[in-house]
């Protein structure tokens, strides 16, 4: 013989009308019926133009076109190359310092040697440069020391100041903003006349 406990008694199962009239009140999630699209309205069409391909040398090293041969000395393309191979290794010890702690932010710019180096090479001493944030071997190139980026990056304010002589503004950590400096200041010299030129 089974024992019915008292919690057995009182149990309730509702009727299916009960459920019904329950679920009722549930509130329901309106139906979206999504726009039609208008005829009426034509999207324009943007022409973005094309961007051409310049490609100096090909993956075995080779100068692809003979128009495109820089025609510089053994000896200024060893002086590029050291300054291109420079930067790395700077980029490199600087990242594994960051990644220790030793380091505060650092944005590393493996890769981008050639475009940085390649960008201020025709660059005199008179011209003007605006580095941004990924710029130190341009700026090594242009008379920074690697003692002073290092301070620089490390948050220190002695690594911000810009060595004698040289025309550079202050590098730029957000992203595009040191165009506008750049555009400025080659408008200054436009309007002086001046035979300087802007990076």
């Amino acid at each position: 013989m089974s024992k019915e406990t008292l919690h057995d008694r009182t149990k309730v199962t509702p009727s299916a009308p009960e459920l019904a009239v329950k679920s009722s009140h549930i509130p329901r999630r309106p139906k979206i019926t999504p726009p039609k699209p208008r005829k009426d309205i034509s999207t324009p069409t943007i022409a973005l133009g094309e961007i051409p391909n310049l490609q100096i040398l090909n993956e075995k090293g080779e100068i692809s076109d003979p128009s495109h041969e820089p025609n510089l000395e053994p000896a200024e393309l060893l002086r590029i190359y050291r300054a291109m191979v420079l930067t790395r290794k700077l980029d490199t010890r600087m990242l594994t310092m960051q990644r220790q702690g030793e380091m505060g932010t650092f944005a590393p710019g493996m890769g981008q040697e050639a475009t940085q180096i390649g960008q201020i090479y025709p660059l005199t001493k008179k011209d003007w440069f605006a580095p941004s944030y990924r710029s130190f071997g341009a700026q090594l190139w242009r008379g920074w020391t690697i003692e002073g980026l290092m301070l620089l990056w490390d948050g220190f304010s002695e690594g911000f100041e810009i060595p004698d002589g040289v025309n550079d503004l202050p590098f730029s950590i957000v992203i595009g903003s040191h165009v506008a400096t750049a555009t400025g200041v080659a408008m200054g010299i436009k309007r002086r006349d001046d035979e300087m030129r802007w990076c």
